[in-house]
C-alpha cells in the first residue's frame, strides 16, 4: 500500500453527500495483555454516544469488525461507514492520535491525512567488513527485498538507485557510514549500530525527525509568501474564497479544529461558502459541515494537497486554516475579480507567534 493508493481511497470517501460515520481509534497500549477487550471497551463507549446522536444500529454495530482486528495486531484504525456498511477501512500503524467518532458529511479524514504525512520512503544501508546490505522501505513502512553489495566503490550507487526507484527522500546509514555524493532532495544520515532493537528504535527516530524537518520547510515556506506580495492566505474565509476559485495548491488545517465552525458546500469542489446563500444560489443538493472537513473535501477532490499540523503548532495559518496557492490564478466573488496579493494581504500575522487553540475532545452532532 502507498500514499497515492490511500489518497484516493480517501478521495471517494469524502466525496459522497452522505452522512458517513468516522471513527478513529488508537493502538491498544503494549502494556495491555488483552488488546481486543482493551479496544472494545474504549468503541462501546464512542458506539453509546453515536447512537445518542441518532446513527442507526447497523452503522455503528458494522465498525466493531475492523477494530477488532486490528486491535489484535495492536495497530491504530480508521473506520468509514454509512448506511449500515463500512465503506474504507485504513490500519494507521504509530498513530497515537485520540479516539473520536462523528457522524455528518463530509466524513472526518483529517487524522488519516495528519498519519498519512508522517510515512516517508527511505533507504537504511548496513555496512561491514565484507560490503553492505542496502533495503528500501515504501511509505507504508513495508521493506523490499535486501540488496547484497559487496565492491566497496559501488555502495554509493546503488543506494541512491534504490532510493530513486521507491521516490526516497531519505538515505539512513547504520553503523559506518558510505560516502554518498550531495543529492538534492535526499537527506542523508547517520545512526548508531547495536542490537536489532535498539537499531529499530533509532532508525525510527530518524525517519521521524525527517517527517519533522519536511513539516518544518511547508511552514517556513508559507512564512515567506505572507504578504501583500505573497501567494498564501489564511483564515476561514480568504481559505474558501481561494478554493472557490481554483487555485489552491496545498491546504494547510489545525488537526484539532474539525469541530467548529461551519460552512455550507454542495457536490463540485469549488461549491464552497460560509454564506449559504452563495451555493444555494448555484446548487440544490446543499450540506452544512464542520468547516474543516468541508475545506479538506474541497481540496482533495481538486487535486491539491493537504497538509494537518498537529494542533498548537507554531507558525499555523490565523484560524487554523491557510493555503498555497498558483499566481496565475484570480478569485471571483459575486463577479469581482479580486487579486492573490490583496487576499493574502488582509490578514498579516506577527511572525512566530503562536495561533492555534486545542479544540474540545468531543464535536458536536452534524
Amino acid at each position: 500500500m502507498n500514499s497515492d493508493r490511500i489518497l484516493t481511497m480517501v478521495r471517494g470517501v469524502v466525496t459522497p453527500l452522505d452522512d458517513t460515520l468516522s471513527v478513529h481509534l488508537a493502538a491498544p497500549p503494549r502494556s495491555e495483555l488483552r488488546p481486543v477487550a482493551h479496544a472494545e471497551r474504549r468503541w462501546r463507549a464512542l458506539g453509546a454516544r453515536m447512537r445518542e446522536r441518532g446513527v442507526d444500529d447497523q452503522t455503528v454495530n458494522a465498525i466493531w469488525t475492523p477494530v477488532r482486528s486490528a486491535a489484535a495486531i495492536r495497530t491504530g484504525v480508521a473506520v468509514f461507514a454509512r448506511a449500515g456498511r463500512v465503506v474504507y477501512v485504513q490500519r494507521m500503524p504509530d498513530w497515537d492520535g485520540t479516539d473520536l467518532a462523528t457522524f455528518g458529511a463530509p466524513a472526518h479524514v483529517a487524522p488519516v491525512l495528519g498519519w498519512l504525512r508522517t510515512l516517508v520512503p527511505y533507504v537504511v544501508v548496513v555496512t561491514d567488513r565484507t560490503g553492505a546490505e542496502i533495503i528500501g522501505l515504501t511509505d507504508s513502512g513495508h521493506p523490499l527485498a535486501a540488496i547484497r553489495v559487496i565492491a566497496p566503490a559501488a555502495i554509493a550507487e546503488h543506494c541512491l538507485r534504490v532510493a530513486g526507484s521507491i521516490g526516497a527522500t531519505l538515505i539512513v546509514a547504520v553503523g559506518a557510514a558510505p560516502d554518498l555524493p550531495y543529492t538534492p532532495g535526499v537527506e542523508f544520515v547517520r545512526v548508531p549500530d547495536g542490537p536489532a532493537e535498539d537499531r529499530l528504535a533509532r532508525i525510527g527516530d530518524a525517519v521521524r525527525r525527517h517527517a519533522a524537518r519536511r513539516e518544518h520547510v511547508l511552514l517556513e515556506r508559507f512564512d515567506n509568501l505572507r504578504g501583500p506580495a505573497g501567494i498564501a492566505v489564511e483564515g476561514m474565509s480568504e481559505t474558501l474564497a481561494a478554493l472557490a476559485g481554483g487555485y489552491v495548491t496545498t491546504l494547510l488545517v489545525s488537526g484539532g479544529l474539525h469541530e467548529h465552525p461551519s460552512a455550507w458546500f454542495a457536490d463540485p469542489p469549488d461549491a464552497v461558502a460560509l454564506n449559504p446563500a452563495e451555493v444555494f444560489e448555484h446548487h440544490r443538493a446543499v450540506r452544512r459541515g464542520p468547516l474543516t472537513d468541508v475545506a479538506i473535501r474541497a481540496a482533495l477532490l481538486a487535486g491539491a494537497d493537504v497538509c494537518v499540523l498537529p494542533p498548537d503548532t507554531v507558525g499555523a495559518p490565523d484560524e487554523g486554516l491557510g493555503a498555497l496557492c498558483r499566481l496565475d490564478r484570480a478569485v471571483q466573488t459575486r463577479g469581482t475579480v479580486i487579486p492573490i496579493a490583496r487576499l493574502a494581504s488582509s490578514r498579516i500575522p506577527r511572525r512566530g507567534s503562536r495561533r492555534l487553540v486545542r479544540g474540545v475532545s468531543e464535536p458536536p452532532r452534524r
